[in-house]
């Protein structure tokens, strides 16, 4: 279970460290009145916003993805990886459809769509999953690598 507290804090790692980027960084565009824009502003608060409630929901997707990879026998580091990954790419597919799907723009935006959302799949599966590997599987098989 504490792995998958873990794993839900590395995971989220990503999204933190963009928000964080945002906030510091200078505005890049402008509006019709010649202020700054301040969209990333208001992006990056939300996602500060929206993450207590990112990391609960979080937790029980990663005891659950972890539980899953173990039901599949992947006790070794790079298949345990592998297992990630692939459940990371279906996830990043079925979003990105999902996220084009409601545009209406046609079918032009839906590569670019499922590529960004696969991306960031694999930025946060990842890591969540060496930390869950190392948190829950390697203490109780030492001699796994």
């Amino acid at each position: 279970m504490l792995a998958s507290f873990l794993a839900a804090a590395v995971a989220l790692l990503p999204v933190l460290l963009m928000a964080l980027s945002e906030i510091f960084a200078s505005p890049s565009g402008g509006v019709a009145l010649g202020e700054p824009d301040d969209a990333g502003y208001r992006g990056a608060g939300l996602a500060l916003a929206a993450m207590p409630f990112l990391y609960i929901a979080a937790v029980p997707v990663c005891y659950a993805v972890g539980a899953l990879l173990l039901s599949f026998r992947l006790l070794r580091f790079l298949r345990f990886l592998g297992g990630a990954s692939a459940v990371a790419i279906s996830l990043g597919v079925g979003i990105g459809v999902l996220l084009s799907a409601s545009t209406g723009f046609g079918l032009s935006d839906v590569p670019a769509s499922v590529a960004v959302t696969t991306l960031l799949c694999l930025a946060t599966v990842l890591p969540a999953a060496s930390c869950w590997w190392f948190f829950a599987v390697r203490p109780h098989n030492p001699s796994l690598r």
